[in-house]
């Protein structure tokens, strides 16, 4: 593909370059163009031998006997006890001495997301009579008609009846629509967990919902487009196993080569027969979300944010996306901290938040404009835990504290994360206290407050539940205790 690409800039810089002799360049332009033709054709066959041999390999596979295994329960996200309400800062001496807060861990950068290498599938535009729509979290999808296609049918879950099937998929049959779904890949945004239930929705609107013809096209899809699964049955059912780059909490999962696959549709423990058929070139799938997805706007009714504690001018009134709360709301729970900050803001929410933040801390110094922040998240928002609201441990996206009527110690340091690295381009840190979680961010060496030592850095602490508390005064019940640092990464002002 990069070849391909090589080829047609090379023949748009002699577009310029040779455009002095018209035949000269008619003439190169020609063999240009035959050349980049034949080697489209001979890559697209390439690809396509390829695809074939891989598919045949893997239906002789998926044929051998499938191995019984024990799936265990999923793990319970861990649920240390918060505070019951945020503690509210009582006037300090002036002269107080800051801490240096002490440390028994730091916690890394996750590796970056590996970038799944999409195929290539030749794609032609499909008729209006060949289309049809597909609801995902209330955004309607145009993908290729289903009424088109040859539909499979699995009379059992035996071997030979699977591997049967994947051969008729593989046929070139659903082509069409695999290239639908890579094309909505990139159109909407789809981080690799909203491509996995893009998928399934696709294959249930083909076959049904819960079917077992649903999953088999959706581990089809899901492995044409690069990413490692496997099969499995239960109970006459069939599932989906995928591994991913971080600890989910709650799915069943069976460990096959060191990795923990989890059971997509289904949270139970218990005995699976596991098809651990490989495809080529397969890539573990990242809990991150780079980017939110693109989904239609359905707009909540607008609430008022701040407007009170020490800045009371700081004040903004905003409504979310309820299609993207949705999304959000069954997002497996991970242990990737940093990752609910880099998954920033949706653009909706930053377009009516980022503009009056920004107004209000135009001009200020680093220390007050991250004060005012800080104060901000502060006072915005009701507090409960997350068992007090959720009766279960859940994190919130940087969005979500916007929707729902609480959020707790770890919502708002994600949130005051976000909004520090981008509105002001401050390097942060999560605090993983003992049942609590704080920040701290970069604001020079010269700065005074409780900091954190980190790689030579002084970062100094901001605490959001620590009502009324300034940039540098961490909270009293865990001035002493040692902290975990989660690097969050390099930052970037939007």
């Amino acid at each position: 593909m990069k070849r391909l690409l090589a080829l047609w800039g090379l023949l748009a810089f002699c577009t310029t370059s040779m455009a002095q002799n018209d035949d000269e360049y008619e003439a190169f332009k020609k063999q240009a163009t035959a050349e980049f033709n034949t080697y489209t054709t001979n890559t697209e066959r390439e690809y396509a031998n390829y695809r074939d041999k891989a598919n045949a390999e893997y239906a002789a596979f998926v044929e051998q006997a499938w191995t019984e295994m024990y799936a265990l329960a999923g793990i319970k996200p861990p649920a240390p006890p918060k505070p019951l309400r945020p503690q509210h800062q009582q006037e300090s001496a002036p002269d107080r001495m800051p801490i240096s807060i002490p440390y028994d861990s730091i916690v890394p950068m996750p590796m970056a997301p590996v970038d799944i290498e999409m195929p290539q599938i030749p794609y032609t535009a499909a008729s209006e009579d060949e289309q049809e729509e597909v609801d995902f979290f209330a955004t309607k999808v145009v993908v290729r008609a289903v009424k088109k296609m040859v539909l499979i049918q699995l009379t059992s879950l035996a071997e030979k009846e699977v591997a049967k099937a994947w051969r008729q998929m593989s046929k070139g049959n659903y082509d069409g629509l695999l290239g639908d779904c890579l094309r909505q890949h990139n159109a909407m945004k789809l981080c690799d967990w909203a491509y996995i239930q893009f998928c399934g929705t696709v294959a249930e609107r083909v076959f049904g919902k819960k079917s077992n013809e649903a999953v088999l096209l959706q581990a089809f899809l899901l492995t044409q487009s690069g990413y490692r699964v496997r099969m499995a049955e239960s109970e006459g059912k069939l599932f989906l196993l995928m591994p991913f780059d971080h600890t989910i909490y709650n799915y069943a999962y069976i460990t096959i080569d060191g990795l923990k696959y989890y059971v997509i549709d289904g949270k139970k423990s218990g005995i699976y027969r596991v098809c651990q058929a490989s495809f080529p070139r397969e890539y573990t799938a990242s809990i991150s979300i780079p980017r939110q997805p693109q989904l239609a706007m359905r707009a909540t009714p607008t609430k008022t944010f701040g407007g009170s504690g020490r800045y009371p001018t700081m004040k903004v009134s905003l409504g979310v996306n309820k299609n993207l709360m949705n999304f959000y709301s069954q997002y497996p729970i991970s242990d990737a901290w940093s990752s609910y900050s880099k998954a920033s803001l949706s653009e909706a929410t930053k377009a009516s938040l980022y503009p009056a933040l920004r107004r209000s801390i135009q001009g200020k110094s680093k220390w007050v404009a991250t004060d005012m922040l800080l104060d901000f998240v502060q006072h915005a928002f009701g507090y409960k835990t997350d068992q007090e609201q959720f009766g279960y441990e859940r994190p919130l996206f940087g969005d979500e504290s916007f929707f729902y009527p609480y959020n707790d110690c770890e919502d708002r340091s994600i949130l005051f994360s976000i909004l520090v690295r981008e509105l002001m381009g401050l390097d942060v840190v999560l605090l993983h206290y003992p049942g609590h979680l704080a920040t701290a961010v970069n604001l020079g060496a010269s700065e005074q407050g409780d900091y954190v030592l980190v790689d030579g850095k002084r970062y100094t602490v901001c605490d959001p539940t620590y009502i009324g508390a300034s940039v540098g005064e961490a909270m009293p019940d865990f001035k002493n205790e040692k902290v975990r640092v989660i690097i969050i990464g390099d930052t970037e002002r939007k």
